[in-house]
């Protein structure tokens, strides 16, 4: 085991915190990961997992006094489901996170990566560019992770020898995502013979399972010279109503598709595509475009459930 570096994940019972820990476990150095509410599902000797509260700054301070930790991937941010865009918690998130980022500097942090959203761009633009695309979030939560990152860039320059990125995380699934997001809501549906509606017949989204942000992630925590925002995602656009349609398919399912393209919001783009060329540079690792095996697998496993 390396004793020179010891890493920190937070929120690392979560969907992606979940996927990011394989990969860690790969480097041999101490694994601290924390959660809060949703305790582990598995054990692994390998992984010290700790029950903290983040909104706590004793119990903070003290998970980094004792453990010093090098490295921080900081992926915790609680909002309850059904008012995710709006919630006042966002707020308590950005002003969690600035406390952190500076009390792991504090403690001798020398790398911290957060997870930011792809909400922080202006989706009236197809292209989501980190150089090109202006940010102009429409949602409070896109602005709250917006913030976050402006303000811990700002702060980084009081401490010496510290290397922050920001991972912009694109559209993900995998086996076990929760039950509210995209695909596992039209599995539900297509099952059920629910009818299914899109804003638009023509919505473009890029998909990737949860496990290659894991790896993405995994790569930009260890890259200490890849600094600045990095869009984790994937780079290949499908139209949903394909998803839909191959989905369908694989379960012999008839859902009925509604598309609301005259009440359509035109301060949302329809097509949404992510540059993922600075990430690759940086990393050398590109989430590969897998998308209908991975739907299938999902689908396979969740006739298993």
């Amino acid at each position: 085991m390396d004793s020179n570096n010891r890493y920190l994940v937070t929120g690392a019972t979560g969907f992606l915190g979940q996927a990011c820990l394989p990969f860690l476990l790969k480097n041999n150095s101490e694994l601290i990961a924390t959660y809060h509410v949703t305790q582990p599902d598995f054990f692994n000797p390998l992984i010290n997992f700790q029950q903290v509260d983040l909104s706590n700054k004793k119990q903070r301070v003290a998970l980094l006094k004792k453990y010093r930790p090098t490295h921080l991937l900081h992926l915790a941010w609680h909002v309850p489901p059904g008012n995710f865009w709006s919630s006042p918690q966002n707020l308590d998130w950005l002003k969690i996170s600035v406390q952190l980022f500076q009390e792991f500097c504090k403690y001798g942090g020398k790398r911290f990566v957060g997870a930011g959203t792809l909400a922080e761009y202006d989706w009236n633009y197809e292209e989501l560019d980190e150089i090109k695309t202006p940010l102009q979030p429409q949602t409070f939560y896109g602005q709250c992770k917006k913030s976050t990152y402006e303000l811990i860039s700002l702060l980084s320059h009081d401490y010496d020898n510290i290397s922050i990125a920001w991972g912009r995380i694109g559209f993900f699934f995998g086996e076990k995502e929760p039950t509210n997001k995209l695909i596992s809501q039209l599995i539900k549906k297509i099952r059920r013979k629910e009818t299914i509606n899109l804003v638009h017949q023509d919505t473009v989204r890029c998909y990737s399972h949860v496990r290659y942000l894991g790896e993405a992630l995994y790569r930009l925590l260890l890259a200490d010279c890849a600094e600045g925002a990095f869009n984790v995602s994937s780079s290949y656009p499908n139209q949903l109503k394909d998803i839909i349609e191959y989905l369908m398919k694989l379960m012999k399912g008839a859902s009925i598709i509604k598309y609301d393209n005259f009440n359509y919001k035109m301060s949302k783009s329809i097509r949404l595509i992510p540059s993922v060329k600075r990430l690759t540079k940086a990393i050398h690792f590109n989430p590969p475009n897998t998308l209908w095996e991975d739907l299938a697998l999902m689908v396979e496993n969740s006739c298993m459930t």
